[in-house]
């Protein structure tokens, strides 16, 4: 009796530290920028945390030449080769039809690209893959 009141002892003390969580873990093992975008800390990027991430890291302005807050589909095939993608993805992410990407379509898609699962999340994987398109 004595030795499992230790034992739920020590390991309430583990949990307590954070030396027994598997939070910490993942983040210690990936050195991709996982966790500076999942701010819930909950292990998966979603899509507003997507977004946040990727204004902060200004992808967006880089290839808005024009700085009119748009992408051209001249300006989006810039990316869509530096990435790797289709430059047919520009007409599946224009959502309004207007030949145009504002910020929002262009987020939106580029969750939907990395988020290969389809679950709605970015798990640390599908992040990895997603940030080689800066490599």
């Amino acid at each position: 009796m004595n030795k499992k009141i230790m034992a739920a002892l020590g390991l309430s003390v583990l949990l307590a530290s954070g030396c027994a969580s598997t939070e910490g873990m993942q983040y210690a093992e990936t050195n991709n920028g996982f966790a500076q975008w999942d701010r819930d800390r909950n292990g998966m990027i979603a899509n507003d945390e997507f977004r946040a991430g990727f204004t902060q890291n200004a992808s967006f302005n880089e290839w808005d030449t024009d700085r009119n807050g748009m992408l051209s589909d001249q300006e989006f095939g810039v990316a869509s080769a530096e990435w790797g993608i289709g430059a047919d993805s520009f007409g599946v992410w224009d959502a309004n039809r207007d030949g145009m990407l504002d910020n929002n379509e262009f987020g939106i898609g580029a969750f939907s690209t990395w988020d290969h699962d389809r679950d709605g999340f970015l798990n640390d994987d599908e992040f990895g893959v997603g940030m080689g398109w800066f490599d």
